[in-house]
C-alpha cells in the first residue's frame, strides 16, 4: 500500500510541476510579447537643446491632440487641432477669434467658418513633418488630450525647441523612456 501512495503522490507531484512549468513558460511568452514585441504609438516630445525625451502621450490612430496657445499680437487664444495617421501628424483644423498677424485662410488649404463666436478654418488636412514647436512666453502653449491639459510652457519653460512626432515603443521601451 506505501509503495502505491508513494507512485501516486510522485505522479501528483510530477503533474503540479508539470502545470506550474507551463504557467511559467505562459508567463515568460506574455512578458516578452507585452514588454518587447508589441508596439504602442505615443506622442513623443523631445527638448531639442538636449536631446531628452520630455513628455509621451499615447495616441491612437486617427485620434485628436490640440496645441492652445494665446496669439501674440491680439493676445486672444488659438486652438490648432491635430490627428495622429499612421506614423505621421496632420493639421486638422484651426479655431481661432480674430484674423491676426499670421491667422486667416489661405487659397487651397481648408474651408472657412464662423462657429460658436469661432472663425474656423476645416479640413486642412496637412502633414506637419517635421513639427517643430517653440514654446513661447506670451503664447503659453498648452497641449489638450483626451480631456487633459499639458502646460508645455510651464514644463519646458519658455524659448525652448520642440519637435513633436510619432513613435511606436514597446511597453519595455516606455517605461524605460518615463524613468
Amino acid at each position: 500500500m506505501a509503495d502505491r501512495d508513494k507512485h501516486i503522490m510522485q505522479k501528483e507531484n510530477k503533474r503540479k510541476r508539470v502545470i506550474l512549468s507551463l504557467f511559467l513558460l505562459s508567463f515568460i511568452i506574455l512578458f516578452i510579447y507585452l514588454f518587447i514585441i508589441v508596439q504602442f504609438q505615443f506622442l513623443y516630445i523631445e527638448d531639442l537643446g538636449n536631446r531628452e525625451v520630455k513628455a509621451l502621450f499615447p495616441l491612437r490612430d486617427g485620434e485628436n491632440f490640440t496645441i492652445k496657445y494665446t496669439h501674440s499680437v491680439d493676445l486672444l487664444p488659438v486652438y490648432e487641432i491635430y490627428y495622429r495617421k499612421e506614423r505621421h501628424i496632420y493639421l486638422r483644423e484651426t479655431h481661432f477669434s480674430n484674423f491676426g498677424a499670421g491667422m486667416g485662410l489661405m487659397e487651397g488649404r481648408g474651408t472657412y467658418t464662423e462657429e460658436d463666436g469661432m472663425l474656423k478654418i476645416l479640413d486642412i488636412n496637412e502633414k506637419i513633418e517635421p513639427f517643430i514647436l517653440r514654446t513661447g512666453k506670451v503664447a503659453k502653449h498648452q497641449l489638450l488630450s483626451r480631456g487633459n491639459t499639458f502646460p508645455l510652457a510651464e514644463y519646458f519653460g519658455p524659448g525652448v525647441k520642440l519637435e513633436l512626432e510619432i513613435r511606436n515603443m514597446s511597453l519595455g521601451q516606455y517605461l524605460k523612456t518615463k524613468n
